[in-house]
């Protein structure tokens, strides 16, 4: 069977033993993958690669048979796959005992071969088509990550972004938390604040920033903010990038100490943290104590009041404050 993924429904996803997205743009794939397993709910997820897979596929269903919760799907998902797969794949399904779900996400379109033709065969899979190919794809799109991040946009910005998306689609999550983060406390963006705020660059140093202060790092704390400041030491962005990445860490300790497990913190998080960013937010959650990070939290919103009322050492606080949560 072949489907749209805009127009899949959550039962046509939980219902089929095998997924292949088929695509040509990573970031959209990305997206397509990170929105299955949000369709999947609870499930537990594992990732390999099309060459690990071939070497195990028996163990990776024992494993997934053994592991999942009762009553849960053990999702694993091969990434970059070829049509050398079809044989491991078309096994793995016949040989399913609990309800395994199997993802493949190739490194490019695949050619009209048996990978294609087994998913409505032997397989009972399912293949997603990942393309934007037309205006109202890209407004259903556009819309979806702006509910994702609890923003809306106006006519004009929808209109200005459908235009834009093909030159810009590898960095329009990215963007949107960038211009929800500049109109903060409004949630509706106008094209002014789109053609405002994407000419700033959130740029990986001040990421590396926010994720070496997460770690506690104090050497690449110390690293970052010199690189911040050769780029020019955007104060409000980084204080701002600092709350929201701090909110989610004790979103996702509360969520842990109420008995929730941390796959399924994850997938309730949201906007949803990026996959490739996870290792990094669990590795965090046992460094910081959640009376800390109220207390950090309270500091940032303080910091940018005395930022915006002129203080002129303010900068020289925030830094020796930077390093002073590193160990």
């Amino acid at each position: 069977m072949k489907a749209e993924f805009l127009k899949l429904s959550n039962p046509q996803i939980k219902d089929s033993t095998c997924l292949l997205l088929q695509g040509a743009n990573e970031a959209y794939m990305n997206f397509c993958l990170d929105s299955a397993l949000e369709s999947l709910g609870k499930a537990v997820k594992e990732f390999y690669t099309q060459e690990e897979f071939l070497e195990k596929p028996d163990v990776i269903q024992n494993q997934a048979d053994l592991f999942a919760p009762v009553g849960e799907s053990k999702v694993i998902i091969v990434t970059h796959v070829s049509d050398k797969i079809y044989n491991s794949v078309v096994s793995f399904c016949q040989a399913d005992k609990q309800p395994n779900k199997l993802i493949l996400v190739p490194a490019s379109s695949l050619k009209q071969t048996k990978t294609k033709t087994f998913l409505t065969t032997e397989a009972k899979g399912l293949m997603v088509n990942c393309y934007l190919s037309s205006p109202s794809d890209k407004v259903a799109f556009i819309t979806t990550l702006a509910q994702r991040s609890n923003v809306s946009f106006e006519r004009d910005a929808m209109l200005y972004l459908v235009e834009q998306l093909d030159d810009a689609l590898d960095n329009l999550k990215t963007d949107i938390e960038k211009v929800k983060i500049y109109i903060s406390p409004r949630t509706e963006i106008s094209l002014e604040d789109l053609k405002q705020t994407l000419s700033i660059n959130i740029s990986n140093e001040v990421v590396e920033l926010v994720d070496s202060i997460g770690t506690r790092n104090r050497i690449k704390i110390q690293e970052s903010i010199q690189k911040a400041e050769y780029n020019g030491f955007d104060t409000i962005m980084i204080l701002r990038y600092l709350s929201i990445h701090f909110t989610k860490l004790l979103q996702l300790k509360a969520m842990i100490t109420n008995g929730t497990n941390l796959s399924q913190a994850f997938m309730q998080i949201k906007p949803a943290i990026f996959f490739k960013l996870q290792d990094s937010y669990k590795r965090q959650i046992g460094l910081w104590q959640e009376t800390e990070i109220l207390k950090l939290l309270n500091w940032l919103t303080k910091a940018e009041i005395s930022f915006k009322t002129g203080d002129i050492l303010h900068d020289i606080k925030i830094k020796k404050l930077f390093l002073s949560l590193g160990r």
